[in-house]
């Protein structure tokens, strides 16, 4: 998404985000899905969505492992 990396250039800081989603919740393809699964309360509590269009096929995010750079693992779901 051109707009986040503009503002990692810009800003110079390091972007961390969450899921869009309740942990075991549906994978959020839209802006609308993701107000769709949250109460007024927790949603009172994000800071910023960039909304950079429709996903068609939304897929969960992964896990890696980094703490030993020669050996990089992907962390399963369990």
């Amino acid at each position: 998404n051109d707009l986040v990396l503009d503002i990692i250039k810009v800003t110079k800081l390091v972007i961390a985000q969450t899921s869009a989603n309740p942990a075991g919740g549906k994978n959020s393809g839209s802006v609308e899905e993701i107000y769709a699964q949250f109460d007024k309360e927790t949603l009172s509590q994000i800071d910023m969505i960039i909304d950079g269009g429709r996903i068609a096929n939304p897929v969960p995010s992964e896990i890696y492992d980094l703490s030993q750079p020669e050996e990089i693992k992907k962390i399963e779901r369990k």
